[in-house]
C-alpha cells in the first residue's frame, strides 16, 4: 500500500479500519434524535459502516462504555487486527 509492505502495510490497513470504527462513533455527534435526522451524510455512513461491523460479530469490533480517567463517561473502542481480512472484509462486501 502506497510503498509500505509486510508488517508496515498492515499497519496502514490497521489503523484505517480503527479511524473508520472511531469515526462511526464520532458520527454521532451529527444526529439529531429530536428530528430523527443526520446533519452530515458522510457521518451517517460512518456510523452505518460501525453498526456493520459491529454486528458481524466474532470479536471483530469492540465497544465499551467506561470512565475516563477525568471521572467523565468515556468509550473504549476494540479492533482485532487478526479479523479485518476475514470477518471484516467478509462484512463490509
Amino acid at each position: 500500500i502506497f510503498g509500505h509492505e509486510g508488517e508496515d502495510a498492515e499497519e496502514v490497513v490497521y489503523v484505517n479500519w480503527l479511524n473508520m470504527v472511531r469515526a462511526g462513533l464520532l458520527g454521532l455527534e451529527f444526529y439529531t434524535p429530536e428530528s430523527k435526522s443526520w446533519r452530515q451524510a458522510h457521518m451517517q455512513a460512518r456510523f452505518v459502516i460501525l453498526r456493520v461491523l459491529l454486528e458481524a460479530g466474532e470479536g471483530l469490533v469492540g465497544l465499551k462504555e467506561c470512565t475516563g480517567a477525568d471521572g467523565r463517561p468515556d468509550a473504549v473502542i476494540t479492533l482485532d487486527r487478526s479479523k479485518i481480512h476475514t470477518v471484516g472484509k467478509s462484512a463490509i462486501q
